[in-house]
């Protein structure tokens, strides 16, 4: 595989599905904090009444089974709605808490900062290797949001590593995106496309990646619109691909090179990389298993 296309191939993900059920999940935070909080001030108002509750419960025992049992079927019905996700569906990272080595493996200059608000962010360079999120190794298909902002040259983002070793890597530049393999250590690029978007330093965009079978699919928020940047079967079989290295041999420099098989990335976690004096910023970082 030697270009990514860069042809928009529509309707591959079920993208107005998909924003319907993450705005679904937002609903269904909201709704758990106010049932919360009315279930709170409902006791308030009981306890402050409770001669008159004591009463009313007393010549009306009938209507209180009965309500009693309603409730109990209700809460039966609704906790498997309302209750979080079941473990391993969302990760959240607002990197307040800085990096727990349980939860983050990495290589490199990995800095949790203080941007220009005071905000806590994740400050990436100079990581050949990387860094993931190790509850995620499992997933298969998921969607990852964060904003992330270009201090030098790239942002840069992994998608389905089982290690350091072997994932599939992207860096957004201010007019390109490009896409690598990172195979038994050995990194390759493979694909680069301009995307038509003009990107600033130092400025925050939202971005959107979707991991589903073999697509892969980026969105880039700009000008208060969502640009769909890269769309390609890039986590797919591909053919081996062919690595050009230098040897020496007797004090001189032989170029050779050999056929490296490149993985099916099924299955794995997300993260960040930038190499050398590549730097971006990171901050509120939401994923979430499909």
């Amino acid at each position: 595989m030697k270009i990514l296309s860069d042809q928009v191939i529509l309707d591959v993900f079920e993208e107005e599905r998909n924003r319907l059920l993450s705005w679904l999940r937002e609903q269904k935070r909201h709704l758990r904090s106010w049932l919360i909080l009315a279930n709170a001030l409902l006791i308030l108002v009981l306890l402050a009444n409770l001669e008159e509750v004591a009463t009313f419960l007393y010549w009306n025992q009938q209507l209180t089974f009965n309500v009693v049992v309603g409730a109990w079927i209700a809460t039966i019905v609704l906790t498997p709605l309302l209750w979080p996700n079941k473990p391993g569906g969302v990760f959240n990272e607002d990197f307040k808490r800085g990096l727990n080595p349980k939860v983050w493996e990495y290589d490199g200059d990995w800095r949790v900062e203080l941007d220009e608000d005071s905000r806590p962010i994740l400050s990436v360079t100079n990581s050949d290797r990387g860094g993931i999120a190790l509850p995620c190794l499992s997933w298969t298909d998921y969607e990852l949001r964060f904003e992330a902002r270009i201090m030098e040259e790239w942002i840069g983002w992994i998608v389905r590593a089982s290690s350091l070793n072997d994932y599939v890597h992207q860096k957004l530049g201010t007019d390109k995106i490009s896409t690598l393999y990172q195979m038994s250590g050995i990194i390759r690029k493979v694909g680069e496309i301009e995307h038509g978007l003009s990107l600033e330093l130092r400025k925050w965009y939202p971005i959107r990646v979707l991991a589903r079978g073999q697509w892969l699919s980026v969105y880039v928020r700009s000008t208060g619109k969502d640009h769909l940047v890269f769309q390609d079967q890039a986590l797919g079989v591909k053919p081996p691909v062919t690595i050009e290295y230098a040897t020496d041999v007797l004090e001189m420099g032989l170029q050779t090179s050999r056929q490296v098989l490149t993985p099916s990335y099924r299955s794995g976690s997300f993260g960040f990389r930038l190499h050398d004096k590549e730097h971006a910023q990171y901050r509120d970082l939401r994923a979430y298993h499909l």
